[in-house]
């Protein structure tokens, strides 16, 4: 009795070994969050674009002990407060520009965040306003020439119409086969190697265990006797 507990037990073991290793693969890495980096940025529109009407300003405006953002637009040297917020933008929306009502021109736009403090730190660029200059139309694709149909011919009453004859059409002669036409028919076989080697790789892979099988109740008899 003691002797088939063991044997079952080994038997068991060599069953559930392959299964768990293939069920359970290698643990993957966790990628690291990258921190997003503090600061004011403009990063919409670019440095010496023209603009006209509706102009969003994108960016960032996030500094430590954050208290708000203010947006302004500079004409000569004279900065003038236009909007801003209480809360950071990070990669966002910071302000919409309506340039609808400015003369056209060179324009400074200018984001700063202003901390708990009182200190601030700020972007600024320059664009160009042009309301005037109506945007370039979008050249649509060309039509592709249609062809004209003929005129058809109407024969004239009283006039003999002329009958097309009919051509003997060439029969095709039998193309002859290298084999005599014996194996034309035949499917063609293709080999897998794969497929032929797949037994072989499973016979070994019997052949190993029932080699630890017999080895290890072996050495189950060998410390029973002994």
């Amino acid at each position: 009795m003691r002797r088939l507990v063991l044997f079952s037990l080994a038997a068991l073991f060599l069953l559930a070994a392959p299964a768990a290793w293939a069920q359970n693969p290698a643990p993957t890495s966790t990628p690291v969050p990258t921190a997003v980096p503090r600061g004011t940025i403009i990063s919409l529109p670019a440095n010496n674009e023209t603009v006209r009407g509706r102009v969003r300003i994108w960016g960032s405006a996030w500094v430590e002990n954050f208290q708000r953002y203010e947006v302004y637009y500079i004409i000569g040297s004279q900065p003038v407060f236009m909007g801003g917020g209480s809360q950071p933008v990070i990669n966002g929306l910071i302000y919409e520009w309506n340039t609808a009502g400015f003369k056209d021109g060179t324009y400074g736009i200018m984001v700063r965040a202003v901390r708990q403090d009182g200190n601030y730190q700020e972007a600024r660029i320059t664009v160009r306003v042009d309301n005037t200059t109506p945007p370039s139309p979008t050249p649509s694709p060309t039509e592709a020439a249609t062809a004209t149909p003929e005129p058809t011919r109407t024969p004239l009453p009283g006039l003999p119409t002329a009958t097309p004859q009919r051509t003997a059409t060439p029969t095709p002669a039998a193309a002859a086969s290298p084999s005599g036409g014996m194996l034309s028919g035949l499917p063609s076989i293709s080999v897998d190697p794969m497929a032929c080697l797949r037994p072989l790789g499973l016979g070994a892979a019997a052949a190993g265990s029932l080699f630890l099988l017999f080895g290890l109740l072996a050495l189950i008899r060998r410390l029973l006797r002994g």
